[in-house]
């Protein structure tokens, strides 16, 4: 199951509000983000999609996408759908808008991974855990589905809950997402 039995998941069905356009087809160094993205996943994993809503779909040429099939605005959405169409595979999940990560910041996580891992994922210098760059084993479905039904859509909360579950990593210095165009 190491690495090769991965599927990798761009999630890109976020609304980009601040950001003011779709950030996962802004272009950085003439590429778009979920294409930089899903390269570096392809290293890891034996197959690569994209997450996205229904009316993204069209965008991604060449690229498989699972759609958000519920209706509540979370990655967790995108997930579970994810979780859905590859029962029992493990998924390598990452934010589109992560431009600085590199294939050496992939790596320590599958490094880490066995056939009794739960959760691997990075934690920040503050304790909490980095939801979107992690790797969630297929047994977690259940897990992540009764959160749902509870109405808590937060997969930082639930990797809290599951404690011993995460195996957690030091996450590299700096962390930051693309929330505005200007950096």
């Amino acid at each position: 199951m190491i690495g090769h039995e991965l599927v990798g998941v761009v999630l890109c069905g976020g609304r980009s509000l601040r950001f003011g356009t779709d950030k996962s087809l802004f272009l950085v160094d003439g590429v778009p983000l979920y294409q930089r993205q899903a390269s570096l996943l392809e290293a890891f994993c034996k197959e690569v999609v994209v997450s996205c809503r229904k009316e993204q779909s069209h965008q991604y040429d060449g690229w498989r996408c699972v759609e958000d099939r519920y209706d509540f605005a979370s990655p967790m959405n995108g997930l579970l759908s994810v979780q859905e169409a590859f029962e029992k595979r493990s998924i390598f999940l990452l934010a589109t808008d992560y431009p600085s990560l590199r294939k050496k910041h992939l790596r320590p996580l599958v490094d880490c991974l066995t056939p009794a891992s739960a959760i691997i994922a990075y934690q920040h210098s503050d304790g909490s855990p980095e939801p979107l760059c992690t790797i969630y084993h297929g047994s977690t479905s259940k897990g992540l589905q009764m959160q749902c039904a509870n109405g808590q859509y937060s997969l930082r909360e639930y990797m809290l809950r599951e404690g011993d579950a995460v195996h957690y990593l030091k996450a590299p210095t700096p962390w930051k997402n693309m929330n505005w165009q200007d950096g």
